[in-house]
């Protein structure tokens, strides 16, 4: 019965062992980016003065949804990241009235119109790919190319 102990006690020392190595590692501090705040969304931005790519969550999911994507995409364009509020952890704010969607494509209108974005790629996922075709067909004059993911049709 000892050696049955002992057996036990070593596999859950060695199911252990990485997490205490992972975490022993020093965290490397890093300036969170601004969040600028609209009455139907907010965003953040990454990456150098590229070109600019405008990445939209799919429903009910938060801007980090995309994090992958994001940093690979910051190496050579400017990233702004779409949060839809009332998602993620968000208030919904302006969102819980009706008219969300009609909300959400004006304030991305509103956003590249005043941060003077010329044309983005806009990317959005399920829901983010409906809004990213709203812009291509409300707003043509503030949208670039339209990538949609795993959306329903417009």
């Amino acid at each position: 019965m000892p050696d049955m102990r002992r057996l036990t006690l070593c596999l859950a020392a060695a199911a252990l062992a990485p997490l205490a190595l992972t975490s022993a590692a020093p965290a490397r501090a890093q300036a969170a980016p601004a969040e600028e705040r609209l009455a139907h969304i907010s965003v953040t931005t990454m990456g150098p003065s590229g070109p600019a790519v405008v990445l939209i969550p799919g429903l009910a999911s938060p801007r980090a949804v995309w994090d992958g994507v994001a940093a690979d995409l910051a190496r050579t364009h400017r990233v702004h990241l779409v949060q839809v509020n009332g998602f993620g952890g968000d208030a919904p704010g302006d969102n819980a009235k009706p008219g969300m969607l009609a909300g959400i494509a004006a304030d991305l209108d509103r956003y590249i119109a005043e941060h003077k974005i010329d044309r983005p790629a806009i990317i959005g996922h399920s829901m983010g790919g409906l809004l990213a075709m709203m812009m291509g067909a409300r707003y043509p004059a503030a949208t670039g190319r339209v990538m949609v993911v795993d959306a329903l049709p417009f």
